[in-house]
């Protein structure tokens, strides 16, 4: 499997696991909340606001993080990652 497809696979898994782990978290955190703080608590509305969320941020970390990978397993990268000189 080619390393771009890998990083597709992973990043889809991560999009399909958060949401069902919200799913399965967010009633027992909602039991365990005050009744003053449950009762502002909307479930539906909370879902949405982290799909979105989901959607926006997952991709984007993984993009970066292939991006991140390539750079460090090319040329250029490695030279980087082996330079021992200060900065300074």
């Amino acid at each position: 499997m080619s390393t771009p497809a890998l990083y597709f696979f992973r990043i889809l898994s991560v999009m399909i696991i958060m949401p069902l782990a919200f799913i399965v978290i967010y009633p027992v955190v909602y039991m365990v909340l005050p009744e003053m703080t449950a009762r502002l608590a909307d479930p539906p509305r909370d879902l949405a606001v982290f799909l979105i969320f989901d959607a926006v941020s997952v991709p984007l970390f993984g993009i970066w993080i292939y991006y991140r990978m390539r750079h460090n397993v090319s040329e250029k990268g490695i030279k980087e990652n082996r330079d021992t000189r200060d900065v300074l």
